[in-house]
């Protein structure tokens, strides 16, 4: 099943994503975007080199110059195109789903992925062929704009990282590295070989969690195969929920500011935000609707509760890169070990069933009394201590059910009430 969202598309390599499907979807993504120079990127997954391949012939074909950048993390990919003024890109990953699959993310000049856009028919043969260029300086160009904001290190530490031989495989390591600390790392090489599950999230970051819980490393990090999301861990704690990683780098970033994060963040944002004097805007799960939300209204903070840090004043995507400096920095300075004890214990109750009709948003609308509800994306629920929401995904074929309460029982039979008017 050919999945195509704001996300862009992915589907299973040789049965969704084929030869005639990239060459379509690159055409029609170039007649929308139009433009002379793209960037071309790929996360670890061995078949993306032959994507990219396709994709750089049909540009060429068409005069478009490629910057070849092979193996990069998709904020690396969009930072660059957007600082250097390219006209677009094309990521080749498929996130945080299995090896079998793949895809590709569409770019604006911008640095954004776009949340419509539609065929032109509008490309003309000019009998120009485009160049390809190899560029192998993009991720250095990355590290240095985020370590230009640096601060004085107040301690060394011990870092363990795991990209899962991701795209993060080099620069997340590197980067703790140019802070001054000492970093091991664990499943960094370029392979795409996942050792885990490629989803960041405790459950699947075994090794990681032991090496924190037996006081080997201060801190851990963890990344998606394409690093665009973050889950970072505690020593003495282990792994937390990846919903800790946009409060901790909120914390690490030290600044009064609204916040953008989507429907199905935690509660544990919020508290945060207000500690730090400013509030919180939600919209519809997606980076490029959250990002689109931060442009409609002039917030340069957001996220997503998946892992995703989105600050602007460095890279306008959700950039793991940019989640474990900030985190990294609030660990240099204080015990996070505290300041997860000073939060409220929420807890939050993630499940997924099968898309297989669809969903009577009415009748689970009419099930429930809420204070507040929302249309805006699936349906949203909020209580003064809980909240819900359902909606279809936009990366799998399944219906997403989130709940969060200072309850965890209260949680849990909201999902379980919610699975059961489903069928």
């Amino acid at each position: 099943m050919l999945i195509e969202s704001v996300s862009g598309l992915r589907g299973i390599v040789g049965e969704d994503i084929t030869p005639d499907v990239i060459v379509d979807r690159a055409l029609a993504f170039l007649s929308f975007n139009q433009g002379k120079k793209y960037l071309i990127a790929r996360d670890t997954r061995p078949h993306g080199k032959s994507i990219i391949d396709i994709i750089e012939g049909v540009l060429n074909f068409y005069g478009v110059d490629t910057l070849n950048a092979d193996i990069i993390p998709t904020p690396t990919a969009l930072l660059y195109i957007r600082d250097n003024h390219l006209d677009g890109g094309f990521i080749i990953t498929a996130s945080h789903n299995p090896a079998e699959y793949s895809g590709i993310k569409f770019v604006t000049g911008e640095g954004l992925f776009p949340v419509k856009w539609k065929r032109t028919n509008n490309l003309k043969y000019t009998g120009r062929t485009g160049r390809k260029i190899i560029r192998d300086d993009v991720g250095d160009y990355h590290l240095k704009k985020i370590l230009s904001h640096y601060r004085k290190k107040n301690r060394t530490l011990t870092i363990c990282v795991d990209t899962n031989n991701g795209a993060a495989w080099r620069l997340l390591p590197e980067l703790l590295n140019r802070m001054g600390h000492r970093v091991i790392t664990l499943n960094t090489s370029p392979t795409g070989i996942f050792v885990h599950n490629p989803e960041p999230r405790k459950e699947y970051l075994k090794e990681l969690d032991t090496m924190l819980k037996e006081g080997l490393c201060d801190l851990g990090f963890g990344t998606d195969p394409d690093a665009d999301r973050l889950i970072c861990g505690v020593k003495g704690i282990g792994v937390l929920s990846e919903e800790y990683t946009l409060p901790l780098a909120l914390l690490g970033l030290d600044k009064k500011t609204d916040v953008v994060v989507n429907f199905s963040t935690s509660m544990l944002v919020d508290s945060v935000v207000k500690r730090l004097g400013g509030r919180v805007i939600k919209t519809k799960v997606g980076e490029a609707n959250v990002v689109s939300k931060m442009k409609e209204i002039g917030v340069k903070v957001g996220g997503e509760g998946n892992g995703g840090v989105i600050f602007s004043h460095i890279n306008s995507a959700r950039d793991s890169l940019v989640g474990s400096f900030y985190i990294t920095q609030l660990a240099e300075r204080e015990d996070i070990r505290e300041i997860i004890g000073s939060l409220p214990e929420y807890h939050m109750v993630k499940e997924k069933v099968p898309l297989k009709n669809e969903i009577q948003f009415q009748k689970i609308e009419d099930a429930f009394h809420a204070d507040f509800v929302s249309k805006e994306d699936g349906v949203y629920f909020e209580w003064e201590d809980a909240w819900l929401h359902i909606r279809k995904s936009n990366t799998e074929p399944v219906v997403r059910i989130y709940a969060e309460s200072l309850d965890k029982e209260k949680a849990y039979n909201l999902v379980k009430r919610t699975i059961s008017l489903i069928g």
